[in-house]
Formats: structure tokens, sequence, C-alpha cells
């Protein structure tokens, strides 16, 4: 994600050294945790099924520290490192901080630390479950036929392709038994790669008028704006402005730049 540089600077680990470098046993399979900025907020969509996100974060670790049937992994949220050399940060991110509670991790479970060099998108390839509580990285594991575990509702939740819970003790009942789940059936997978492709490529918002971009290569997190719009009479004129006077006038409606990237619905991504 360019805006917050959460994918620069990382690399594609082919299958077999990243399952060496995450000690991941053949046998079991692997879950993937990803929890979200603990200290954020769900602003536009759903909610958690715990308090906030720490408690489902210091909940889900609780249950899979006490099922050894499956090797965890948890990812931290690579935006920490960039929040970090913002300033916004301590010395540590918060998810490290709330694992302090366990002592030492039993060794079915492993971190990816937000300053690793591994791409997300490597992940994929050796995860059989994915553990969010609404998180992007869902609908993209779903559309890769992957079971998606959510901890509450959001954009993507009950579509038909997710593994939700109505309750906090129902999630946790999934987790205890999570190996027992099955890999998305074609059909559910179809439901996934269409919903990714509405909302991925269909759905998003792209600003052309004023843009903002993430700087990689300073030392602090900083970004970039420029205004692009050279003359008064182009504020009413731009398409992408339209588009975006059009959704607030009327969310509900498909703006006249449906299916051109320009829309009516904005994407939390």
């Amino acid at each position: 994600m360019s805006v917050v540089g959460t994918q620069f600077q990382k690399s594609m680990i082919d299958d077999a050294r990243l399952r060496e470098r995450l000690d991941l046993d053949p046998s079991k399979k692997t879950a993937f945790i990803f929890p979200h900025i603990l200290w954020d907020a769900t602003f536009f969509w759903g909610k958690c099924l715990f308090a906030d996100y720490e408690e489902w974060f210091v909940e889900t670790v609780r249950t899979a520290c006490a099922n050894d049937r499956v090797k965890w992994v948890i990812k931290v949220h690579p935006a920490n490192q960039r929040i970090r050399e913002g300033g916004s940060l301590g010395c540590e991110s918060a998810e490290i901080v709330a694992l302090r509670r366990f002592g030492k991790l039993p060794p079915h479970i492993v971190m990816i630390p937000p300053e690793s060099e591994i791409s997300t998108y490597s992940l994929f390839r050796v995860m059989d479950y994915c553990i969010t509580v609404c998180g992007t990285v869902g609908m993209e594991a779903a559309r890769l036929g992957i079971p998606v575990l959510t901890g509450g509702t959001g954009p993507y939740d009950n579509k038909g392709f997710t593994v939700d819970s109505n309750t906090r003790e129902e999630y946790l009942e999934k987790l205890r038994n999570i190996e027992d789940i099955r890999p998305l059936s074609s059909a559910q997978r179809e439901l996934a790669e269409r919903f990714a492709y509405a909302s991925f490529l269909m759905c998003p918002w792209h600003a052309k008028s004023v843009t903002l971009r993430y700087l990689p290569n300073t030392q602090k997190f900083m970004y970039q704006g420029q205004v692009n719009i050279k003359s008064r009479e182009a504020w009413y004129t731009a398409d992408d402005l339209r588009a975006f006077a059009d959704w607030i006038t009327d969310p509900n409606k498909p703006g006249e730049y449906w299916g051109r990237s320009l829309i009516a619905t904005p994407t939390q991504i």
C-alpha cells in the first residue's frame, strides 16, 4: 500500500525458504493471525466481537497457545514500522507489548515483526487459515480459497465466503478446532473473487486532481502532496471531483464513472 509504505522494500520469499524461516511443520496446518493496529478504531464498517482490537488479539493468541495441533504465525501489522519512523510510537508496537503477558510464546507460535522484509504476498502460498477482525487481508486470502475467520463484522463478512461468528465464545470455539475447517469450495472461492474484483478494481475512488504519496527513501514517515489542477474552471469539471460529489450527494447510487475506477462507493484499503 503506497500511502503508508507497508509493502515497500519487501521481498517475495520462495515457499521452501519461507517454511524454514518460520519453522513450519509440514505435518500441521498453518494459521496466520493478522492483528489490526491495536489502538485503531473501526470507523467505517461493523464492530469487533470484543471490546477492542487488543482484547481480540490477546484472546486469539491465548486460544492459539492452547492448540498445538496447528502452527500459528502472528504477522504484526507492517504499518507499525512506518508510524514508529514518524515518531508517533515508542520503541515497540502495541502488539509486541501485548504479547509480553504470555511470557515466552510456545514453540508452535511464531511472530513476524513489522520490520520484516518478507512480503505479505509470500505468505498466502503457505497459509491454511487467515484470522482477522475485518482486515483487507481477509478479502485477499478468501479469493485464493483460504478460509478466513472473522472476529467481527466489516465490509466482507456474511457474504458466503468467510467463517463468521455471532459471539466471542463462538469465535474462540472455532479457533480451538480450527484444523477441522475445510478449504473454501469452488463456489465460495468464486464469490470471494467476485467480491475482491468489485472492491479492488471497480470500487476505489482514484484521486487525480490532488495526489498524495508516501516517500519511501526518507528517514521520517513523510508524505508528498500535490495539486494537479491548474485553473479555477478545472475544479468544477474534473472527473474525479465530480464522482466524489456524486457520492456525497447519494452514496447508494452508482455513479456515471462506475467501472472506470471512479465510482460512488469508496473502499477501506
